[in-house]
């Protein structure tokens, strides 16, 4: 008796036609590529399904060999089905990384169908990888004559989610850095070198690749635009440059603060100059509110006894840090202030006292800004270990002798608790 079409295959080759369609319409870059990927992942888990549900409801007394068939049949659709999936699933767990590709060529190979091509960019990255990637008419046509490109790409796939050629701020940094290493100019600081010892790196110039020439270089240039305009050392924790993801920054740490209070300056590259910004500001007027109050509770217990750490709220903008002076900090700031006292240079009466001494000294010194102080009297064993990075955890901490707070408003109201 010959076999119909069913209604459900009639369904099955609607939808394998809908899914391959879509894909031909999906960019080949940009934040749908791993949409136009699961599409081709459907098709092939359809097909495989199909199979797989044909010899299922296929009945019969087959003998061993046919139903051995069968069983490879079946195990080979699974596999291809795990195999077509798996580095989309990897790239859907793991995201888009950044990487910047030199020697870039432009390419395009014939599609599955007569009717279209596939496009594709290979380049070289920083460890010397040669790396191809699918991408569209429109990126062949903008990218052709280009040297290099910055992408966020999915590793396993090959697809971009975003690129850029690299900007002329790298460009004309690596053009510079070649006139100037023809004329013998490059000379680096006891500071560089001291970076790249810690980064495992040699000291001679000649001996860095181009990327870490540049990263050495931009770090020590970054570094210096902070401390010429704050006028006080800085100490490096960690550099970024351009990419599709992020914009070139470096963090860094005033010498005279701790690694906790992390500064961020980005660098961007328009009009033919350097631009620079950076959140300072705010961090410098925390170590000034902070050495108030430091100041203060001073004049009670030994220095040696206690720690203070401060929690600006209120923000200044870049052009108004410079009105902001150690006189009149505390009543241009809102803060939430933690003194942690040791009871090696305080007893229980004295902290009750101080509790006291603090409110009045609010009332007098905060006018028309809020603050609050946060006092807390521990053994000297467990004071020794609160330190900046940790101290809003320790205060959730059963390890406390004493507690209170006091607080003043900005029209002046004093509460103690």
């Amino acid at each position: 008796m010959k076999r119909g079409i069913r209604s459900w295959e009639i369904i099955l080759c609607v939808l394998v036609l809908a899914v391959i369609v879509a894909g031909l319409f999906l960019p080949k870059t940009g934040s749908f590529v791993m949409v136009d990927e699961i599409c081709d992942v459907l098709v092939v888990w359809i097909v495989c399904a199909y199979v797989i549900v044909r010899i299922a409801r296929s009945k019969g007394n087959f003998p061993a060999s046919v139903k051995a068939a069968r069983g490879i049949v079946v195990a080979v659709c699974v596999g291809i089905g795990v195999w077509f999936a798996r580095s989309v699933v990897l790239d859907l767990v793991s995201g888009p990384e950044s990487v910047t590709l030199s020697e870039i060529q432009t390419g395009k190979s014939r599609a599955h169908s007569v009717f279209t091509q596939h496009y594709y960019l290979k380049g070289t990255d920083s460890l010397g990888e040669t790396l191809r990637m699918e991408i569209s008419g429109e990126d062949y046509t903008r990218l052709s004559g280009c040297s290099s490109v910055t992408a966020a790409y999915y590793r396993n796939t090959g697809r971009i989610a975003g690129f850029q050629p690299v900007s002329d701020q790298a460009g004309e940094t690596q053009e510079k850095r070649t006139r100037d290493e023809e004329q013998g100019r490059i000379e680096l600081t006891q500071r560089q070198k001291e970076l790249l010892e810690e980064a495992g790196l040699p000291t001679d110039y000649d001996e860095l690749t181009d990327t870490q020439k540049n990263a050495v270089t931009s770090i020590e240039s970054l570094l210096t635009y902070l401390e010429e305009k704050y006028r006080e050392e800085f100490c490096y924790l960690s550099y970024a440059e351009a990419g599709v993801l992020e914009e070139e920054h470096l963090e860094a740490y005033p010498k005279s603060g701790t690694r906790a209070d992390v500064v961020t300056v980005y660098r961007t590259y328009e009009d033919g100059e350097y631009h620079y910004e950076d959140d300072y500001g705010n961090i410098g007027l925390k170590l000034l509110y902070e050495s108030r109050m430091r100041e203060f509770a001073a004049q009670i217990f030994q220095e040696s006894g206690i720690k203070i750490y401060s929690d600006v709220s209120s923000t200044v903008q870049d052009a108004e840090v410079q009105n902001v002076t150690e006189e009149n900090v505390l009543q241009t700031l809102s803060a939430n202030t933690y003194i942690f006292i040791s009871d090696s240079v305080c007893t229980k009466q004295q902290f009750h006292d101080f509790k006291e001494e603090c409110a009045q000294w609010l009332g007098s010194q905060c006018q028309g800004a809020a603050a609050q102080i946060c006092l807390r009297l521990t053994d000297a064993a467990q004071w020794e270990l609160i330190n900046e990075e940790d101290y809003e955890d320790k205060l959730r901490e059963d390890i406390y002798m004493d507690e209170a707070e006091c607080a003043v408003t900005a029209s002046g109201k004093i509460t103690v608790y």
